[in-house]
């Protein structure tokens, strides 16, 4: 990974929208952001009504306060009952999660809310974990930028400073950044206490 001092996004000309989960990666890259003077005018938070998301807002909005980056929440909580006749067999909440959680879905809204702001760059928080689930995510990411660059006539991008990186690097980078894990949320179930056994708990807990 690229040092601090490398990062080569931290032109203060450049204008960046952040999207922010309250998870631990995209407070780590909010965190890198801070750090690194990164021109960050807003952070996006998707409420698509799932279990979790109210802790994650709240997660969110402290993320945005300890980084000083402008926050919005975009409220699409229809989008989980779409989902819910396109899934096989019996109704569970998490599976509702990761069917609707694609990422072009709200890439293209932060998509059209940065170009709403004058602003042709998205950070988004993607890890090395996530290829797995998706393998061609980085090329999709950057397909999609430079198609909506075709577009709108700019050189639009989609960021994924950590997309090569594991998450327990990541983790030892928010630590040397200072952040506080307190203020993350990442289980799927949303309750008060991480349960330990959903993917996103599991995938944190491995890494400490």
């Amino acid at each position: 990974m690229k040092s601090r001092d490398d990062w080569s996004y931290s032109d203060p000309t450049k204008k960046h929208i952040l999207m922010l989960s309250g998870g631990i990666d995209s407070a780590a890259l909010a965190h890198l952001c801070s750090a690194s003077s990164v021109n960050v005018v807003g952070a996006l938070f998707f409420d698509y009504g799932h279990e979790s998301a109210n802790r994650e807002l709240r997660a969110s909005r402290r993320i945005s306060i300890a980084t000083n980056i402008p926050f919005e929440a975009v409220q699409i909580p229809g989008l989980k009952y779409l989902y819910h006749g396109l899934l096989p067999g019996d109704y569970h909440p998490m599976m509702a999660e990761c069917r609707t959680n694609d990422y072009f879905v709200f890439q293209s809204i932060a998509a059209s809310y940065a170009l709403l702001r004058g602003v042709n760059s998205i950070l988004v928080g993607a890890i090395k974990e996530d290829t797995k689930l998706h393998p061609g995510l980085k090329e999709f990411l950057e397909e999609f930028g430079r198609s909506l660059g075709k577009l709108h006539g700019n050189d639009f991008r989609f960021i994924t400073p950590f997309i090569d990186i594991p998450k327990a690097e990541v983790i030892r980078l928010g630590m040397k950044l200072g952040l506080d894990f307190d203020n993350t949320y990442g289980c799927h179930t949303g309750t008060a206490i991480h349960c330990g056994i959903c993917d996103g708990c599991k995938k944190t807990s491995n890494c400490f």
